[in-house]
């Protein structure tokens, strides 16, 4: 019986000893853990009141600043108000003076502000117009590739009395232009004992300009090329005909007429008005090469290189 007593003593005196290590860790673990948050604690507080200190160092710079720029005021308005008295000013008109003075000087800074503001708008509206023109001119390219690269336009030359003589007895030519004015039909009528028989003959063209058409509808259809050059890109306009055809109209046109001026005359007076609003972006200049000028005056033929 002693034995068994004794045994369950050990385990209870076991039994306490583990339960004591245990509460002696926990109460390490706390105390480690409090250790560190006051420590922590403590680092805070210590940068809190290190930055008060600088603050109130700086704070109290500055109201030795604002002391020393106050007593400089006071010294420079009794230096004014001594300037005054000895010109012999009352202080009604000193006041006032000093009112004027800085009613013109507000006014002065408003100006400049507004004229500052107007400036910024002038300039974001110069970067806007730039990134319009190069977005119009990214589509105008596109809409030249969409077209195609070549392109063949007919233009039909009003009839004139003379073109009646070149028909033959036994043949009779006519054209017509299509509904569609892309489309031309030549129509050849044979005559002949036999009977009368006609051939037909159809073109397709990108466009066609009936004899009515008028020098203005011309240059719209190639004032596209005429811009695709000013954008940077190779573009090449030429006329091809029979002599008599109308090409040197089409092309050169009359010069002194609004109305009868060609594609050559008209191109320049679109470069020139492109140039002017180019003015206010960049500077540019037009270079000409390879143009021959003649002087009539003089009968003179020059090169100009």
């Amino acid at each position: 019986e002693m034995t068994k007593a004794e045994e369950s003593s050990k385990v209870k005196l076991q039994k306490v000893e583990d339960d004591s290590r245990r509460i002696q860790l926990k109460l390490e673990l706390m105390v480690k853990q409090i250790s560190t948050e006051f420590d922590s604690s403590r680092k805070d507080w210590a940068k809190v009141k290190q930055e008060l200190t600088d603050e109130t160092i700086k704070l109290s710079d500055k109201v030795a600043d604002l002391e020393e720029a106050n007593g400089n005021l006071e010294s420079e308005l009794e230096a004014v108000k001594t300037t005054y008295t000895q010109g012999g000013k009352t202080s009604e008109q000193q006041l006032a003076q000093l009112y004027e003075a800085n009613r013109e000087k507000e006014m002065l800074k408003h100006k400049v502000t507004n004229l500052e503001k107007i400036q910024l708008e002038l300039k974001e509206a110069r970067e806007q117009i730039f990134k319009y023109n190069l977005e119009a001119r990214k589509l105008r390219n596109e809409i030249q590739d969409l077209k195609g690269t070549v392109r063949v336009v007919a233009r039909v030359r009003p009839s004139k009395d003379e073109d009646n003589g070149n028909d033959t007895e036994e043949e009779e030519e006519t054209l017509e232009c299509g509904v569609d004015d892309k489309s031309l039909r030549l129509s050849v009528e044979n005559v002949s004992s036999a009977g009368n028989t006609i051939r037909s003959h159809e073109f397709s063209f990108n466009h066609v300009f009936g004899p009515e058409s008028t020098q203005n509808e011309v240059f719209d259809e190639v004032s596209t090329f005429v811009q695709s050059a000013l954008d940077g890109f190779n573009v090449c306009l030429f006329s091809y005909g029979q002599t008599g055809s109308g090409k040197t109209y089409t092309m050169t046109g009359d010069h002194y007429s609004s109305t009868h001026k060609g594609i050559i005359p008209r191109s320049i007076s679109h470069i020139m008005q492109y140039k002017e609003t180019l003015e206010s972006q960049v500077h540019s200049f037009i270079q000409f090469a390879n143009i021959e000028i003649i002087v009539m005056s003089q009968s003179i033929a020059m090169n100009i290189k």
